[in-house]
């Protein structure tokens, strides 16, 4: 920049090297993105604002962006290397806390737990007429029949996993 010229609309524009990414926005980017997506798994509100208790040598690439991040994700409060209780996350080499308020993160919802165990079973019950119908097991092809057996496998495998987390 010209600091010779006293109005600064006779000053060149900066000049920044677009072949370079800059790494605190794309920190940046990957904590928001880190943020939503535990709100998406866990449903929570996007309403209810996130704390974050960060573990980092590098405390400076996230401070430069905690405003946008801040807006971007809904997070209330930045620590750094704190222990708090919530999810965590690694973001690259960085350990990601995340806690919302009043919300449990390691609770088992188990009426959807228990919901998807209905939805399996009733599933497995279709895969069992088939298999137990002597026409179809006549009259399909070998490789059929073999992926219904595997369908029927994986459905009870997915069961049992499921009925282990109640």
């Amino acid at each position: 920049m010209n600091t010779s010229s006293e109005f600064i609309n006779q000053q060149s524009w900066p000049h920044v090297d677009a072949t370079k990414p800059n790494a605190d926005l794309e920190l940046c980017r990957e904590l928001v993105s880190l943020v939503r997506s535990v709100r998406n798994t866990k449903n929570i509100s996007p309403k209810i604002p996130a704390r974050l208790s960060i573990k980092t040598t590098n405390e400076a690439s996230f401070k430069h962006t905690e405003i946008a991040c801040a807006k971007l994700a809904n997070v209330e409060s930045f620590q750094y290397n704190v222990d708090q209780d919530g999810l965590t996350e690694l973001l690259g080499t960085h350990e990601i806390n995340i806690a919302f308020e009043g919300v449990d993160l390691n609770k088992k919802d188990v009426a959807a737990i228990q919901g998807e165990i209905k939805r399996l079973k009733g599933f497995l019950i279709g895969i069992d007429k088939k298999l137990s119908n002597e026409k179809f097991i006549n009259n399909a092809a070998e490789a059929v029949i073999d992926r219904e057996r595997q369908k029927q496998a994986d459905t009870l495998s997915k069961i049992e996993a499921l009925e282990k987390e109640l």
